[in-house]
């Protein structure tokens, strides 16, 4: 099931394409590879005429994607999980708002239809 992250309509996730990478609308281009290319110094016409099933806002919505996501706060997924199980008593079907090293999160499941 392919699914889109909130803000990036352009960027794509689905499990069966590219191992689940984030992609550009669907297709076998990952934003990691745009990314790298920009930073290996190919410019955005080069890409643009490299690849031309691709388009100018992918490229400018890879470069908002990757800054989102350097500028996000990472936690262990263990972690995360042992404290949400141990606050929610292992039921995490609804939200659960849970501390980690003194700061809240919410952690809630998403439905197969919502978006990452």
């Amino acid at each position: 099931m392919t699914r889109t992250y909130e803000g990036f309509p352009r960027i794509t996730v689905d499990p069966e394409v590219m191992t689940g990478k984030p992609c550009i609308r669907g297709m076998r281009v990952t934003v990691g590879m745009i990314l790298g290319n920009l930073g290996a110094g190919v410019s955005i016409d080069e890409l643009l005429e490299t690849y031309p099933y691709i388009e100018r806002d992918d490229v400018l919505e890879s470069i908002r994607f990757g800054a989102w996501l350097a500028s996000e706060k990472y936690l262990s997924i263990e972690p995360a999980l042992v404290t949400a199980i141990e606050q929610t008593k292992g039921d995490l079907a609804a939200d659960a708002l849970v501390t980690i090293e003194n700061e809240q999160y919410r952690i809630r499941r998403l439905s197969p239809s919502e978006s990452l």
